[in-house]
């Protein structure tokens, strides 16, 4: 090569030539996913790229992929007390997510969807009651069995405590613990007058007003699936135990299918009542409607009479009236509001 005087130029020129690469095959498997050069696979396949090299020259790359997807399972749990799963005691409701070893080296991803219920223990008795929040209250799921003592007279004026069927001859004197060995006893709770019901339930708790009763059942009837064929007058079936009832076939009562009932987790058992009509020792005939009813006293009284709620077994409502205060009826308590609630 001549430079401009004429004369030569020896130039060298050092060259590197660098390669491009083509069939570059990459093998991979991942589980539920894999990051690929920006791009999210989920789906096993072969994908081809053009990417550059550090030389900015072109390298064809096939992937292989394989993913394996991992297992998912869920369950539902309610507990009145913590649960323990796999070795992990849980007592706050929410989505609880555990993983496991699956077979085919993925995950195998378990929710257990948990709601929690307090319990609360009663210092005088040591009997334990579960509990369940129904929008601003909380209640009590279970009849109160509180008996410091067992009578089998009637009174409108006195507190009385009475077990369904257990009678004495008379004369003779009713035994505590004998009554509490009955089976009405150990299923259903116990049965106070209203003088009695005041009283019932432990520190903390109360016997609800005919006002919180009401806010019970206006709380229930906004929830859809504590209503019956979508009338939202229909929630009996919501608040009944799915145990003990007596059958009946009128639709969206109490007894129609029972495995439709509890939806609310009321747990309404029917303990049945006493009316007895003697001031001389109470009959086996003053106890009935076990199987076919549930009665609760409330606090409030109207007149001389107190006001009690009821579902019946042929009955798709819950209702609510005045009745002798010297008839026996179950309790349900709820619990006391705290300071700025």
């Amino acid at each position: 090569m001549e430079n401009i005087y004429g004369c030569d130029s020896v130039v060298t020129l050092a060259l590197t030539i660098f390669p491009t690469y083509s069939g570059i095959v990459d093998s991979r498997t991942e589980c539920d996913s894999y990051e690929w050069e920006g791009d999210i696979y989920t789906q096993g396949g072969s994908y081809t790229k053009t990417l550059h090299t550090s030389h900015g020259c072109d390298s064809i790359v096939t992937l292989n992929l394989t993913i394996k997807h991992s297992v998912y399972h869920e369950f539902s749990i309610e507990s009145c007390g913590p649960y323990i799963w796999d070795d992990t005691t849980y007592a706050t409701s929410g989505d609880h997510i555990r993983r496991f070893p699956a077979q085919n080296g993925c995950d195998s991803i378990v929710t257990m969807h948990f709601v929690y219920h307090e319990k609360v223990t009663d210092s005088r008795d040591g009997n334990v009651y579960c509990t369940m929040e129904y929008g601003d209250q909380v209640w009590m799921t279970e009849n109160m069995r509180y008996l410091p003592q067992v009578d089998v007279t009637k009174s409108s004026r006195d507190a009385k405590y009475y077990v369904y069927g257990y009678t004495v001859p008379e004369g003779s004197q009713p035994i505590l613990e004998v009554a509490q060995n009955v089976t009405e006893y150990q299923t259903y709770g116990a049965l106070y007058n209203f003088v009695a019901a005041q009283s019932a339930c432990p520190s903390g708790w109360h016997l609800p007003t005919r006002q919180e009763w009401n806010e019970l059942i206006a709380y229930l009837k906004t929830q859809p699936e504590y209503v019956c064929n979508g009338d939202d007058v229909n929630i009996a079936k919501a608040m009944a135990s799915d145990m003990y009832w007596t059958t009946n076939t009128t639709t969206c009562a109490v007894g129609n299918d029972l495995s439709g009932n509890n939806a609310s987790g009321f747990d309404a058992l029917p303990a049945g009542m006493l009316n007895s009509t003697s001031n001389t020792n109470i009959s086996s005939g003053a106890f009935s409607a076990i199987g076919s009813e549930a009665n609760w006293w409330s606090a409030t009284q109207s007149s001389t009479n107190g006001y009690a709620f009821q579902l019946k077994n042929n009955s798709p409502r819950i209702t609510n009236s005045t009745y002798a205060n010297h008839r026996g009826y179950s309790v349900r308590c709820v619990k006391d509001s705290q300071d700025g609630e």
